[in-house]
């Protein structure tokens, strides 16, 4: 077959027809063809092409390991949680949204954990499972003991009392579950989650030295830093991590305001651990208006209903799924296009609507139609699964809408 005859018929090859492989998922589009500076191409180029696809479609649906033929297939949870409006970031340039994830696109990572959520919820979102109640108690007053403070009083949100009230007025009526239990110590205020988040608020918010800058605006990436490692180490008991490093994220308002998170993560360990203590084992401080530290969040997720390792895809491979509609986001657009790719990192979502934590990549991807006219851009979310697909349930496919 002459050179240029097929090269014709490669160019015919429809993006969409490559993520059939994946899930059967396909809509019909018009051809795409190569430029025709690509005709010139020798049968070798061709014919290399040619191998090249038919490796990425084997590649995104392989045959199973055997190591790995146990794993039982997950359910994708599609919701892109919407309860603050979709997900976005605001920025002049995608270098200022950058973060401290210890994942980067050389590290060759082929499996990687994923875990059931101890957690669930019923449609009036009263929590099932999780910590018990008698164990929230007890992580406030730990928490409580790390601070140095002494503990008042221990109840639960709702309480005892209006549970009981509530059974009598209405025997037949499901029985209310405490989505928290509250510790009252002084002008110190613990709340523990059923996930085992546990937030401190100082009623009478702490000043920190006058050389340390805790505001949203106002403060430098550098001065962030500074005062995170002053936190770190005003806090060890609550903080309780090896290795923690410092993970400054920079966000533009719409007034065009910079502000910095002040978080730090566990990393200590191989390059999965810290993955995994990116996701899972945080610690994230807030000020209040006043510059005044006000918050402590001390998140560590319970991660003891491991299902398995799981193979994952590479960054390339999920760029075209990505390309070809095979993910989830809050985005009330479509993708843009290739072209607006800004950046992408391996996370793990962690909503309360995922029954299980596993990882995702996760594209930023400059909207076009969303810059104001100062020159602000807004960068969607757009997630697509790192698990090879044959270990899911379903890919999804955005429809137009919202996921």
């Amino acid at each position: 077959m002459k050179t240029e005859k097929l090269m014709d018929y490669i160019g015919q090859i429809d993006d969409d027809i490559i993520a059939q492989a994946e899930d059967g998922l396909v809509k019909s589009k018009k051809t795409k063809r190569f430029p025709a500076q690509w005709v010139s191409i020798g049968v070798a180029a061709a014919a290399c092409l040619i191998v090249a696809v038919t490796f990425m479609l084997n590649r995104e649906q392989p045959i199973a390991p055997d190591d790995y033929s146990g794993l039982p297939k997950l359910t994708i949870n599609t919701e892109p949680g919407l309860e603050m409006g979709f997900e976005g970031y605001m920025a002049f340039d995608i270098s200022e949204l950058s973060n401290d994830n210890p994942w980067n696109a050389s590290e060759v990572i082929e499996t990687l954990p994923v875990f059931r959520n101890p957690v669930s919820y019923d449609d009036s979102w009263n929590p099932i499972g999780g910590l018990t109640v008698d164990e929230m108690k007890e992580k406030a007053s730990q928490a409580a003991a790390a601070l140095g403070v002494t503990v008042d009083s221990v109840f639960t949100n709702p309480t005892e009392e209006m549970i009981q009230k509530q059974k009598e007025k209405d025997p037949t009526a499901p029985t209310p579950t405490p989505y928290e239990a509250v510790a009252v110590c002084g002008d110190v205020t613990i709340r523990v989650l059923p996930d085992g988040q546990v937030r401190v608020f100082f009623d009478d918010a702490v000043s920190l030295p006058e050389q340390y800058s805790l505001t949203y605006d106002n403060t430098t990436a550098q001065q962030a830093r500074d005062v995170v490692l002053y936190l770190l180490e005003e806090y060890p008991a609550v903080v309780d991590m090896n290795s923690p490093a410092i993970d400054i994220i920079g966000q533009y308002t719409y007034f065009a305001q910079i502000g910095f998170s002040f978080s730090a993560y566990e990393n200590s360990g191989s390059i999965t651990e810290r993955i995994i203590g990116y996701n899972f084992n945080r610690v994230k401080f807030s000020p209040n208006d006043d510059g005044e530290l006000w918050i402590i969040d001390r998140y560590n997720w319970d991660l003891s209903q491991k299902i398995g390792d799981y193979p994952i895809i590479t960054e390339a491979e999920a760029r075209m799924l990505l390309l070809n509609n095979h993910y989830i986001t809050s985005v009330p657009e479509a993708l843009p296009g290739e072209g607006y790719i800004a950046s992408v990192e391996l996370v793990y979502r962690t909503g309360r609507q995922d029954t299980v934590f596993m990882p995702y990549y996760k594209f930023l991807v400059e909207m076009p139609t969303m810059q104001r006219d100062n020159g602000l851009k807004t960068f969607g979310a757009f997630y697509v699964p790192a698990v090879i697909g044959e270990y899911l349930e379903h890919m999804p496919l955005w429809d137009g809408g919202f996921n």
